[in-house]
């Protein structure tokens, strides 16, 4: 097992908080973590956001700060680059983070499977990731939601079920006629495959995943007990390394308390190598398209600053949404990794 390290957790010296959005209280335990990539405590304060960054009376923040008025710091690691969430929010802490949508009482599967957006995606696994000489291929999908993405894989030839950590949308896919959605993390793996009489996962895809994990080495070990060589992960993620973030730096729409990871291709590939991956296939959108919607995006940026300092008197119709003003281009990384 990777040895993960973690300085002891400490909670903050203003415990208790209450939400200006939910009126829920709660007490926050952040923990101090080294470097994911190299192990690394040595590191600089890349960006800091006091706990009012947001006037909660104006803003509605909860994917933000879950609605509570906590500061934020996304530190680089000084050896290899790594940006992260430090001092950063625990398991325990993190959840109460993240917003509780209404769901549906009831999916419409046929509309689902019609009006997917996995089109790109589905061409990656054909292009780069299907195994061959396989009589069943088998593929887990993290994170899956309703299953769309499984139920589509099945339909080209795959063995394949999905790991959704909300409950409500598992007992929704399943009653839509969605197979093989498990409620579980990555944590469940094992148990899971039993249910599936899996025993190898020859395609593992992570969609918005990888910069929500605590613990991205831990979880990229468990995938890897169960890959073999030429297996594959496909993840999609914001780069770091972004035209974006380079132009808009600490306003940048992707930063926020959910995201714990900021990975570059050089900082995911060296955390994959060290589970015996390469990285294969790394797609990005063309700079021109960045080019042609800079404007619109530097125009955002003006309105966010206007927003903070309190200058923008659009509030008349109540709160407006934190990242309503908040710039980015075409920032996404789409990667291929192989099993060596």
């Amino acid at each position: 097992m990777t040895q993960i390290q973690t300085s002891q957790t400490k909670p903050l010296q203003q415990e208790v908080y209450k939400s200006k959005n939910t009126e829920q209280v709660f007490s926050v335990v952040r923990e101090n973590i080294a470097c994911v990539c190299c192990g690394s405590n040595d590191n600089k304060q890349l960006y800091h956001y006091d706990a009012e960054y947001f006037d909660h009376e104006k803003f509605e923040t909860y994917s933000w700060d879950g609605g509570f008025p906590l500061d934020l710091t996304i530190v680089k690691c000084n050896d290899c680059g790594m940006v992260y969430q430090n001092e950063r929010f625990t398991e325990e802490s993190i959840g109460a983070l993240y917003p509780h949508h209404p769901l549906p009482e009831k999916l419409d599967y046929s509309r689902l499977m019609r009006h997917h957006k996995f089109g790109f995606f589905l061409n990656m696994v054909r292009e780069y990731a299907s195994p061959s000489r396989l009589p069943k291929r088998t593929a887990l999908d993290v994170g899956t939601r309703y299953g769309v993405l499984p139920e589509l894989l099945n339909h080209r030839g795959y063995k394949a079920f999905g790991l959704e950590m909300n409950l409500k949308a598992v007992k929704l896919a399943n009653e839509a006629g969605f197979s093989g959605v498990h409620h579980g993390t990555l944590l469940d793996l094992e148990e899971v495959m039993k249910k599936e009489h899996v025993d190898r996962l020859n395609l593992v895809s992570m969609i918005d995943v990888v910069e929500h994990l605590l613990w991205p080495q831990r979880d990229f070990e468990m995938i890897s007990q169960h890959q073999q060589k030429g297996d594959k992960i496909i993840m999609s993620t914001m780069d770091i390394d972004s035209l974006g973030h380079k132009v808009f730096g600490k306003h940048w729409y992707f930063i926020h308390a959910q995201h714990t990871f900021y990975w570059s291709e050089k900082t995911l590939g060296a955390l994959l190598d060290q589970f015996g991956y390469d990285l294969k296939y790394v797609h990005r959108i063309p700079k021109y398209k960045n080019l042609r919607i800079l404007p619109q995006e530097m125009m955002k940026l003006r309105k966010h600053k206007q927003h903070l300092s309190g200058k923008d008197k659009y509030f008349e119709n109540g709160k407006r949404w934190f990242a309503e003003q908040r710039p980015s281009l075409f920032d996404y990384m789409n990667v291929v990794a192989e099993k060596r």
